[in-house]
């Protein structure tokens, strides 16, 4: 009999074990499934903004803030885009950090109006090197900006608004001239009757 118990007590014993070690691996997949869903993730939009300018948005559509972003933008995109300040300003930026928040964007623009008619555009390629809470993280992006789907630009009720206050403001100020003019005239035509 306490050879039996012996056995049982042994049994159970590697049962716990196993049933320990089960719950240990389970404990650390969901350590790792909660760090993952709980980190910044950043993904990069192609962007064309106010009708003038091609940038691209860096979102941080992840659970914590990312710090210590790092941009590298290829250097064949770079050169890429000829002698513009545009360029210029891009590679000032190498080395540059920022912090992007949850839900928040930081934009990078790399050219005008004028890039449409680039011939044989070079893919905006790179890679965005970030970091939370002492983890680094990388993310790689490649959008070829010469196929890109076609762009369709509107004007916003705002850029009417603003349209048609700077008429409105022209006009005043061509109504102010008209205005000055004939006080000035009728000045003059009053001096001219006191001299008479």
């Amino acid at each position: 009999m306490t050879v039996v118990y012996v056995v049982a007590t042994i049994a159970i014993c590697i049962a716990n074990i196993q049933s320990a070690n089960a719950s240990k691996k389970q404990l650390e997949e969901m350590q790792k499934q909660y760090a993952e869903e709980n980190r910044p993730h950043i993904e990069v939009e192609f962007l064309f903004e106010r009708r003038s300018f091609y940038g691209l948005r860096f979102i941080n559509h992840g659970k914590s803030t990312a710090q210590n972003v790092e941009i590298q933008l290829s250097d064949a995109f770079i050169d890429s885009l000829g002698s513009t300040n545009f360029a210029e300003l891009l590679k000032k930026q190498k080395g540059k950090k920022c912090v992007i928040g949850v839900d928040q964007h930081y934009d990078l623009f790399f050219a005008n109006d004028t890039y449409i008619q680039l011939p044989n555009k070079v893919p905006a390629t790179g890679t965005v090197y970030y970091e939370d809470n002492g983890v680094n993280y990388q993310s790689e992006f490649d959008i070829d900006t010469e196929h890109y789907a076609t762009i369709f630009s509107f004007e916003s009720d705002e850029e009417k608004l603003l349209k048609e206050m700077k008429n409105q403001t022209a006009e005043l100020k061509r109504m102010k001239e008209s205005i000055r003019a004939i006080a000035q005239n009728t000045k003059q035509f009053n001096t001219t009757e006191e001299s008479e």
